[in-house]
């Protein structure tokens, strides 16, 4: 639930591009199911090796930034199985995500087996520190493209934030789901999977036991959390940044009321995400508007005291099994 106006700021920031998403041409695009990739690779060794229960498919099924808690969180909850996996991940990628990159970038361009380009463009995963540090090791390593570089990479990274979060949904996740049944079948069950199974797999997720009601209410107060955090980060007041945030609450409702009236297996998140890029399309009678007032809210701002929830959301019993399938 407090992801969701996160989520709102980020397709209301991905609206304005889609002229430039379409004219990327399909290279751009299909680059995206490198998602795919993530859970063909890492999915096996994470349940034959390591021994880990569903926890694998959080962990594996995109590089868990931080749309895709957004959307394990709404799928299955932050104290699953899963979204122990996505911020676990989540996690290790921010301590150590820009430095691989940056090492990885440059050993691969210094090979010169590939195209500078498409390295360029493979540095655009959504996110922006992650993204800085793999372009800045190209450009010292082949300075003469040092400009296309950054073109391409700053191209993929708004790809990667615009598709990336349906990508996941609708592909890498359902896909992840599927191989973890059938590699699941080769894997001794050991003391690990049946406390995963038994802690975390009947739980049922905080979303489904609030009605409609509820989760207006919730998002009120969560809303004006985020308003104090926006203050304290942007240094913008929450009297101005108020039509900002009545926007993204605006946006929430119609993802949670359109996704109880649609009978589609759809989160939340994915309607709310297409209600603000419709409303930011330049096509929209008042995008300048809302792009201007959403401007007032900073996205890191929005995501921190998310990140802090969950943080605090994983309790004594999270962190014992999460020494146990990551140490």
């Amino acid at each position: 639930m407090s992801i969701m106006p996160f989520i709102a700021k980020f397709g209301v920031g991905v609206g304005p591009k889609v002229e430039e998403i379409i004219a990327a041409g399909p290279a751009l695009l299909l680059q995206e199911l490198g998602n795919v990739m993530t859970a063909l690779i890492a999915l096996p060794v994470a349940v034959l090796v390591f021994g880990m229960g569903r926890e694998a498919i959080g962990a594996t099924h995109s590089i868990a930034r931080e749309p895709n808690i957004a959307l394990i969180a709404d799928k299955y909850g932050l104290q699953s199985a899963e979204g122990i996996g996505v911020m676990g991940v989540y996690v290790m990628g921010t301590l150590f995500g820009a430095i691989y990159f940056s090492l990885m970038a440059g050993v691969i361009a210094s090979m010169d087996i590939m195209d500078v380009r498409a390295l360029a463009m493979a540095c655009g995963i959504g996110s922006g520190s992650m993204m800085g540090a793999c372009s800045a090791a190209l450009a010292e390593t082949v300075p003469a493209q040092a400009e296309t570089i950054t073109a391409f990479a700053a191209t993929s990274n708004l790809l990667t934030y615009a598709t990336g979060l349906f990508v996941s949904l609708f592909v890498a996740l359902p896909f992840t789901e599927f191989l973890y049944k059938v590699i699941n079948k080769f894997k001794k069950h050991n003391d690990i999977t049946a406390a995963t199974k038994t802690d975390f797999g009947l739980k049922v997720p905080e979303q489904s036991i609030l009605s409609v009601k509820q989760s207006l209410s919730l998002l009120a107060v969560i809303c004006i959390v985020l308003l104090l955090s926006n203050w304290v980060g942007q240094g913008v007041d929450p009297i101005s940044a108020l039509p900002a945030m009545l926007i993204l609450f605006a946006c929430c409702i119609a993802g949670v009321l359109l996704k109880e009236v649609i009978p589609v297996n759809v989160p939340a998140i994915a309607w709310i995400s297409i209600v603000a890029i419709l409303i930011s399309l330049p096509q929209f009678p008042m995008s300048e508007y809302v792009l201007v007032e959403t401007d007032k809210l900073g996205v890191l701002q929005l995501i921190t005291p998310v990140l802090a929830y969950a943080g605090f959301a994983i309790s004594q019993m999270e962190v014992t099994l999460f020494k146990k399938i990551w140490i």
